[in-house]
């Protein structure tokens, strides 16, 4: 797979420097090798994951749907890997890779995945519960909410958001004092509800 589009992408996004060879795209054959590189005992539908620096480790597509409980698509597959790509920027970016709702979805909006993830949403209501830690939910909300930050306050409000991440202790009222700084106004959802 060709991972220079995305590299170029994020490297635009996020004003950074990253060649190709920085990275490094692991596929691995079976739930054996997963568990190994995972570090323990995963579960069937783990397909793949980051090691948090330079390296994607994903299930090969060969074996996808004797190892997993997931069905392989190839868009589905190379855009998995583009996703965990532009994580892996996020983090190099922000030096922690939080918080996980912008993580995520930042992911999901440069990877491509956002063409064909549309939930309904009609009020904001979950998206900051997940700034330490993921859950399944956390897609259900941040893609609509990064969008919005990109589209309706323009893409250089938000990379000056990105920018100044990494200037903070990772803490979570730390990032709701650099938004306000940016933005405005508070983030909370009363207020982003507005702009829905």
């Amino acid at each position: 797979m060709n991972i220079t589009p995305i590299i170029d992408k994020c490297n635009e996004f996020f004003q950074l420097k990253l060649s190709e060879d920085y990275f490094n795209i692991v596929y691995l054959k079976d739930r054996k090798e997963i568990d190994k590189y995972y570090g323990s005992k995963t579960a069937s539908r783990l397909i793949w994951f980051t090691n948090k620096k330079d390296t994607v480790y994903i299930l090969d597509k060969e074996n996808f749907e004797t190892e997993s409980d997931k069905k392989y698509i190839p868009r589905d597959y190379e855009t998995t890997i583009k996703h965990e790509i532009v994580h892996l920027c996020f983090r190099h970016k922000t030096w922690a890779g939080r918080p996980i709702w912008l993580n995520e979805w930042l992911a999901i909006y440069l990877s491509g995945k956002l063409e064909y993830r549309h939930p309904n949403i009609l009020k904001f209501s979950e998206f900051l519960s997940f700034y330490y830690e993921g859950g399944k939910s956390v897609y259900n909300e941040s893609w609509l909410i990064v969008k919005l930050l990109i589209e309706k306050f323009w893409t250089e409000t938000f990379k000056n958001l990105i920018e100044k991440i990494k200037l903070l202790n990772f803490k979570q009222k730390d990032f709701e004092f650099l938004f306000k700084e940016i933005y405005w106004f508070d983030i909370n959802y009363e207020n982003i509800n507005k702009y829905l």
